[in-house]
């Protein structure tokens, strides 16, 4: 009976279109939503008297500009980035989908999505039009920021502020998102 109860209560895999794949992610480790949840009350902070929309909730995002005309076939290709913010550039809201495309976006680095953040999901957003992309290591205790016109990432460590380029005077204090971690008993 219990093991029937814990198949009834198991949560459901996110599931996400890349380039006509999807690619299904299990429950993400509790590190992974506190790092999302921190790095996104600071962006709230900073965005809350100016323009701009911070999503951070699942929402799925089909990367196409404003103007496009957009089809029943584009709102099932999306991604689900952990963080993305919209300044500049216009959106909308269509089904279940934010249609446009992000100026920053941020993916928390989990063990089964290394190759799709730092490879695959950075070549989709940057040939969207995405301005800057982090993708934050919470593990490794790294930061990778890449910016659309250079190869290689920056890195940061997992320490300190650290500046998001594109937003003047926005900087992501690490010291605090790495204080609210837990540390699983082994």
């Amino acid at each position: 009976m219990n093991a029937e109860i814990g198949a009834m209560i198991k949560p459901e895999p996110r599931s996400e279109w890349i380039n006509g794949v999807e690619y299904f992610s299990p429950p993400a480790n509790p590190n992974h939503g506190i790092t999302r949840k921190y790095f996104e009350r600071q962006l709230d902070f900073y965005f809350e008297d100016k323009p701009c929309r911070v999503f951070s909730d699942g929402t799925a995002l089909t990367l196409k500009k404003y103007e496009e005309v957009i089809t029943a076939k584009d709102l099932k290709e999306y991604v689900i980035p952990d963080i993305y913010v919209f300044c500049e550039h216009p959106y909308r809201f269509i089904k279940n989908n934010i249609v446009g495309i992000p100026d920053f976006i941020v993916e928390v680095l989990s063990p089964g999505s290394v190759h799709l953040d730092l490879f695959e999901k950075r070549e989709i957003y940057f040939t969207a039009g995405v301005k800057e992309y982090w993708v934050v290591d919470y593990l490794e205790k790294i930061n990778y920021i890449f910016k659309k016109d250079s190869v290689e990432p920056r890195r940061y460590k997992f320490k300190g502020k650290v500046p998001i380029s594109i937003f003047p005077n926005l900087e992501i204090d690490f010291d605090l998102i790495e204080g609210k971690l837990l540390w699983a008993e082994e």
